[in-house]
């Protein structure tokens, strides 16, 4: 049977053609989610008098804040944050909330290739 100028029968085989084209459609479609977004992390070091409270990013390209942190960091302490960000965004301005209130902002920080971080 010729549909749309392709003879079926002869495309579709035994089935072992179509499933290779399905392996091949499901690999680039892995390929093409795992595009959307990158996985980071940073060691964040907190050398202010009071402990943070909350640590979020903004890509300086826009878009929402990304939450690195909603477990207190104490003062003097050291914790290691993981992260998905957009695809292909390394630099954002990222703010830490002190339990005062206060918020420390990092404005273009390079978070791609920035293994520590410290907030003073």
């Amino acid at each position: 049977m010729v549909v749309l100028g392709i003879d079926w029968p002869t495309v579709l085989g035994d089935g072992s053609e179509m499933q290779k084209i399905i392996l091949a459609l499901a690999t680039l479609v892995s390929f093409a989610v795992a595009a959307f977004a990158d996985d980071l992390s940073v060691e964040v070091t907190n050398k202010t008098s009071e402990s943070i409270k909350a640590i979020a990013a903004v890509p300086r390209a826009g878009g929402a804040p990304i939450a690195l942190s909603d477990a207190e960091i104490a003062s003097g302490a050291t914790s290691e944050l993981s992260f998905e960000a957009p695809a292909s965004t390394c630099v954002f301005t990222v703010s830490s909330t002190l339990t005062s209130g206060k918020v420390i902002t990092l404005p273009d920080v390079f978070l791609c290739h920035t293994p520590k971080l410290v907030i003073q």
